[in-house]
């Protein structure tokens, strides 16, 4: 069956930034939390929610293997939908009852520490009791891409969904666009894989512009979490799931 879907908007290139990715255990994110809120002003709009991505990939797993291996250039496909959608100034402007749910069709690239994606605007049908929506077939994923400005190395097929709750903050003093993402949970539910697994670890992800220092209000998040710059909720999802043969 095809998936009837429709954009809702053209595509747009996002600011390029710097990330960084700071992975604490799971018990710790009440008191990262609480620490961030004290650092940090909650963000105007979707100060809380949940994030739910469907990852893309090659029959080969190029896009986990570029991951793993540490590529310095790196890009990945990704349908990105929440939990929630605003009344107004939205697209759709629906609630979980509703028979589309909207979503964004994303591309995000990576060049050592800085990243940019380009999204598509689309909705998608819900696919009744389904943990995640109707999904575009291939033919109808490669002509969104093309919207997007890309051309796979391959057919691309889904490989994980990950889903997470988010907090999200603003470092007043350089704007810097902070996270906190915890009870991580994984799955591959097109592959009748077992229940979700979830993550004993949360992540901070702080996004900004300077390559060369934390913001000082910050710096202190070294001391309860430990830096890793190349974490990678997907490669992560994919070992978890132990989706590549012979891994």
């Amino acid at each position: 069956m095809v998936t009837t879907l429709h954009t809702t908007g053209p595509a747009l290139t996002l600011p390029r930034r710097v990330e960084r990715k700071y992975v604490l255990p799971q018990p710790r994110t009440p008191g990262a939390a609480a620490w961030l809120r004290h650092a940090c002003r909650p963000a105007p709009e979707y100060a809380t929610g949940a994030v739910s991505s469907c990852y893309f990939d090659t029959p080969n797993f190029d896009s986990y293997y570029e991951s793993a291996d540490g590529a310095l250039s790196k890009g990945k496909v990704r349908l990105r939908w929440y939990d929630a959608w605003p009344a107004s100034g939205s697209p759709g402007g629906g609630t979980d009852a509703d028979a589309e749910l909207p979503a964004f069709l994303e591309l995000k690239c990576r060049q050592g520490a800085e990243s940019w994606k380009r999204r598509l605007p689309l909705t998608l049908p819900r696919d009744g009791g389904a943990p995640h929506p109707a999904l575009p077939g291939p033919g109808q994923l490669t002509e969104l891409l093309a919207r997007l400005g890309y051309s796979a190395p391959g057919a691309l097929r889904p490989a994980a969904l990950v889903r997470y709750r988010r907090r999200r903050f603003v470092e007043p003093v350089t704007g810097a666009r902070v996270s906190l993402d915890h009870d991580v949970t994984v799955s591959a539910p097109w592959m009748r894989r077992a229940p979700p697994l979830r993550f004993d670890e949360a992540v901070v992800e702080i996004k900004g512009q300077d390559e060369d220092a934390l913001p000082r209000r910050l710096a202190a998040l070294g001391r309860f979490a430990q830096p890793w710059s190349a974490n990678s909720k997907y490669a992560a999802a994919v070992e978890a799931l132990d989706l590549v043969p012979g891994q």
